[in-house]
């Protein structure tokens, strides 16, 4: 089992490109959920998705078919090459992965550091997702302990 994070940030996306990544709509976000789950060796995802940042945290079973996965059905989905997507996201994966989750929920990697308003996204979109059964065991300790951080 390995945890993999695809980010797209104030860091490395322009908001035009933001924009085209928002989840703005419920139905088409759990839709997208349910494609990034059919990929078997994806199994667990909770997607957070704000005004400076959409972040894709899973947990799989094997890091470059769920990569390449992830980044066809973004594409697929905003109408954005591939290739594009690729070369602007930051891919964490296993303990890099945790640590980017850490400093995301704790505002270290917000456009103003230290700002509370993203801990409170962040437990929503869990919640989303833990609701929904798109995540389970592994994204949930993971995130209970990024959340007494």
């Amino acid at each position: 089992m390995h945890y993999l994070t695809v980010s797209f940030s104030h860091k490395n996306t322009n908001i035009q490109m933001r924009e085209k990544l928002a989840f703005n709509d419920e139905k088409i976000l759990d839709q997208f959920y349910e494609k990034l789950l059919a990929c078997e060796s994806i199994n667990e995802v909770i997607i957070l998705s704000t005004c400076n940042r959409v972040e894709i945290m899973t947990s799989v079973k094997e890091c470059e078919n769920s990569l390449d996965h992830i980044f066809d059905e973004l594409s697929k989905l905003t109408k954005v090459d591939k290739e594009e997507l690729e070369g602007r996201a930051d891919v964490y994966e296993d303990t890099g992965a945790i640590h980017h989750l850490f400093t995301v929920v704790s505002s270290l990697d917000s456009l103003v550091i230290g700002e509370t308003q993203i801990v409170g996204q962040v437990k929503k979109a869990f919640l989303h997702s833990y609701e929904k059964k798109f995540c389970g065991q592994k994204l949930s300790r993971t995130m209970h302990h990024a959340f007494r951080c």
